[in-house]
């Protein structure tokens, strides 16, 4: 709260004493669940807070972190029967898919293990969706929200609260899935739940109603149809008859180059993605990402690994792209394994 406040030594203050009463917790009882949760998860972003923080932790007298501590005090509560073994299990499992461990294979397998103990958890499902819309796994994504919002069932003000969150981020995964027309109107059921919209699904929602609008002007109607109705092949036709009046749209020439190389037509697609990367102009982040994934993973099957990676590269670096992630986990393909991870 005191640093919500912008009072930032207050904040420090209360951080510095919050430890101190954690660890004399521990000291009293080493098997205090709800200690060891909650320092566990201070040490871990205390030492992840940025570089610019931590300059200043002398003069704001910031307690330290230890991120390997608390990784292996979160992992004792997720391993214990305890009442916050779920808690440390989700976040362990979001730790370790965010960028910073880039474990996000092992962090979706932890993700459903802990949604077996917890059937039906609207933030498990939501967090497992997450991961999958980060690495462009549309489809997925979309299964994922739609369970957790079959789940998030009450009049409970968190009921209501997750049920917007679910259906944003739903909607955000069927547009950049190209149903555009689904999407939509999950955006209009969004903004039509009860209760005062808070910044965070504000911000959601505008990234949703962005893509969609950058995406409904990106080809002509009748192929984005058939795309709403998952007609990838008869999308290519439509597309390569609208690029034989108008050759010249990096959209249209990205398009059906990404349907291409996933129909596994590679040289087709590799004309048609190095013309849109010719021609785009400030394309938009769904539009700049894709393209340097699907050069990189033509580079690669093409035996050129370092073009490929610096695509990838690229990709995880570019701005309002949804999917960077995707850019992290393909510069990862024979890399040596992450110990973090655990294999």
């Amino acid at each position: 709260m005191e640093a919500l406040r912008h009072n930032y030594f207050r904040a420090a203050q209360e951080a510095r004493r919050g430890k101190k009463t954690l660890e004399a917790a521990l000291e009293a009882d080493p098997t205090a669940n709800a200690a060891l949760f909650a320092l566990g998860a201070l040490n871990y972003f205390a030492d992840k807070v940025p570089t610019l923080v931590k300059g200043l932790r002398v003069l704001l007298f910031l307690p330290g972190g230890n991120a390997e501590l608390g990784l292996h005090q979160l992992e004792t509560v997720a391993a214990s029967k305890g009442p916050f073994r779920t808690d440390a299990q989700l976040l362990l499992a979001i730790l370790r898919g965010s960028r910073e461990e880039g474990c996000f294979s092992q962090s979706i397998r932890a993700l459903r293990a802990t949604l077996e103990e917890n059937p039906g958890s609207p933030l498990i499902l939501g967090s497992i969706g997450e991961i999958q819309m980060r690495l462009g796994e549309y489809a997925p994504a979309s299964s994922s929200f739609e369970e957790g919002l079959r789940s998030a069932q009450g009049d409970d003000p968190d009921r209501a609260r997750q049920r917007r969150f679910l259906r944003l981020s739903l909607a955000e995964s069927l547009v950049a899935d190209w149903r555009l027309e689904r999407g939509a109107e999950i955006l209009r059921q969004a903004d039509a739940d009860p209760g005062p919209m808070s910044e965070a699904a504000r911000r959601a929602r505008d990234r949703a109603e962005r893509d969609l609008a950058s995406k409904r002007t990106s080809a002509p109607p009748e192929p984005l149809r058939l795309l709403e109705a998952g007609r990838r092949a008869e999308a290519i036709e439509s597309l390569t008859q609208s690029l034989s009046h108008s050759p010249d749209v990096a959209s249209v020439r990205f398009l059906r180059g990404h349907l291409l190389l996933e129909a596994g037509e590679v040289e087709r697609a590799l004309v048609d993605l190095e013309t849109a990367d010719r021609l785009s102009v400030d394309p938009p982040g769904w539009l700049a990402g894709w393209l340097e994934i699907d050069l990189g993973q033509i580079a690669r099957q093409t035996g050129r690994e370092r073009a490929a990676r610096s695509h990838f590269r690229r990709a995880s670096e570019i701005r309002r792209f949804r999917s960077d992630d995707r850019g992290v986990l393909e510069m990862e393909v024979g890399s040596e394994p992450n110990p973090v991870c655990g294999g």
